[in-house]
């Protein structure tokens, strides 16, 4: 985590925010394949937002140092080595799968930054209508699954505006400028 990450997290503890997660598990979403977290965002221990929230897999962590008692470690030992070698691996759910088995070995989760940055990006169009969204996020306005974005990050917004004070609003967009 870099500094100013770390900096953001500290002020938004301060702040009284705080983050739950579920464990990682494998998704394919397109092509991409991911860490699917179930999470809840809390402000002064009032949830303000839960939903889905995915990372990438080159967030997995290190390959951990002991099997434990899992019988799925020479599988994922495996796995994890031809990732690190930057192999084009076919079957997207195995990468998904197996760098989800690792992140959740390392104990890694969605961190607040993160969650809270991108939850703030999603609303950020929330005030557009549907037609300007779609010029200006590249959709087009005939599109069933614009229309289902846009409604998702409207309902984001929603959510927000819910559990944030509007200058508190103000203050996070400052805090994540240049995030």
């Amino acid at each position: 985590m870099s500094e100013e990450s770390k900096k953001i997290e500290e002020t938004l503890t301060e702040l009284g925010y705080a983050i739950e997660s579920s464990g990682a598990r494998g998704e394919v979403r397109g092509d991409w394949p991911c860490m699917a977290y179930a999470v809840q965002i809390f402000r002064n221990k009032r949830m303000i937002w839960t939903g889905a929230y995915r990372m990438g897999t080159g967030y997995r962590g290190p390959f951990p140092a002991s099997p434990g008692q899992s019988s799925q470690w020479p599988f994922a030992a495996s796995l994890y080595y031809a990732l690190k070698a930057n192999r084009n691996l076919v079957d997207k759910q195995l990468v998904a799968d197996a760098s989800a088995w690792i992140a959740n070995r390392n104990k890694v989760r969605p961190p607040l930054a993160d969650v809270i940055y991108s939850l703030l990006s999603d609303a950020s169009g929330a005030d557009e209508t549907f037609s300007d969204w779609c010029g200006n996020y590249g959709y087009s306005d005939d599109s069933i699954k614009a229309r289902e974005i846009y409604d998702t990050c409207r309902d984001i917004a929603s959510a927000l505006r819910r559990g944030i004070p509007a200058a508190e609003l103000k203050t996070l967009e400052i805090l994540f400028k240049n995030y």
